[in-house]
């Protein structure tokens, strides 16, 4: 505590994360009206990680707080999908004049930083009266990262880490019901490997929209409902 409204955190912690079970099995999945195969691989190993974090948060009388908080993450074994394309293939008997295989593999090291902006902020610490209740709360991450794949010279950005994370949401709390609407963001990201940079499958940016709404029947009981992606935002993948 470096006052009564402000508070310092810290951490440092280790991380594991096994393989999908499906992506460890010693079989293949076989399109043949696409010419794409995928294959699991039995030698995936677990990733492990090595993370710092640090942050401090700050609460005020009006009930809104605001916090900044800092991270790195050291990686080994990062697991990763790759995709290899070749052209005029026959497999199976027939023949294919593009033919796809993906498969998982670890990489050899990765690291990923990064900064996170909060804040909470209700109207009614602006507003009296009919605002009691609604506010509004948002949040905001930069991150950069790299990482080594032993079949490729050249250092890439880590898979599926967007540099930008962007949600802000609208909300409703009390008596026992909530309520939110929330626009969330992010960039570009590294979806799939190729042989090469050219052959690299990226996500696209992308931003949608959710809404919840929850109810506290009791200390027991509550319902929900979520809706995700209201306005049904697509997502796109892009070549170099």
């Amino acid at each position: 505590e470096l006052s009564k409204s402000t508070l310092l955190r810290a951490a440092i912690t280790k991380t594991f994360g096994r393989p999908a079970y499906l992506d460890m099995v010693p079989a293949s999945n076989f399109d043949s009206y696409g010419g794409n195969l995928t294959t699991g691989n039995p030698d995936l190993k677990p990733y492990e990680s090595l993370n710092y974090d640090i942050s401090i948060e700050h609460y005020f009388k009006s009930g809104a707080f605001v916090s900044l908080a800092a991270f790195y993450k050291d990686i080994d074994n990062p697991i990763y999908t790759q995709s290899i394309t070749t052209y005029n293939v026959t497999y199976d008997n027939l023949f294919f004049p593009v033919f796809n295989v993906s498969t998982e593999g670890n990489g050899e090291a990765a690291h990923l930083e990064g900064m996170e902006l909060s804040t909470k902020i209700p109207f009614s610490a602006f507003i009296k009266g009919f605002a009691d209740g609604f506010g509004v709360d948002a949040n905001a991450s930069f991150m950069s990262s790299a990482v080594r794949v032993f079949s490729r010279p050249d250092i890439l950005p880590l898979f599926q880490s967007p540099k930008r994370i962007y949600n802000a949401g609208l909300y409703y709390e009390k008596y026992g019901f909530s309520a939110r609407v929330a626009y969330n963001y992010k960039s570009d990201s590294l979806d799939t490997i190729g042989s090469n940079s050219y052959s690299d499958i990226y996500m696209s940016s992308r931003f949608f929209w959710d809404a919840q709404v929850s109810y506290d029947i009791n200390n027991n009981y509550s319902i929900f409902v979520n809706w995700q992606n209201i306005t049904s935002e697509p997502t796109n993948y892009w070549t170099a």
